[in-house]
C-alpha cells in the first residue's frame, strides 16, 4: 500500500499519516512483509518504497502530474516481483 499526501494540506494531517505508517509496521512485520523501517517523515518528494510506502509531495490537497510517476515505480517494484 502507498500511502500519498501532500506537506501543506492540515486537514489531511500528513504527519498524522506518516505516525500511522509507522505504527503499522510491527503489522507488517508479523505478516513477514515491510513496513516503512523509519520514523524519521521524509521530506517532501522523497519516497519510502518498501511492502508499504509513504509519499509526500509540495503544494495543497490534491494530485499533481509527477506523482504518477511515483504511482508507477510504486506498483512496478510490486507487480514485477
Amino acid at each position: 500500500m502507498l500511502l500519498q499526501t501532500v506537506n501543506t494540506d492540515k486537514w489531511s494531517d500528513p504527519k498524522g499519516e506518516f505516525l500511522a505508517a509507522v505504527a503499522a509496521g510491527p503489522v507488517y512485520k508479523l505478516l513477514g512483509a515491510k513496513g516503512l523501517e523509519t520514523v524519521q517523515i521524509p521530506m517532501a518528494g522523497e519516497p519510502v518504497f518498501n511492502t508499504l510506502g509513504y509519499y509526500m509531495h509540495a503544494g495543497g490537497h490534491g494530485m499533481v502530474p509527477s506523482d504518477w510517476d511515483i504511482y508507477l515505480k510504486f506498483m512496478k517494484m510490486h507487480l514485477l516481483q
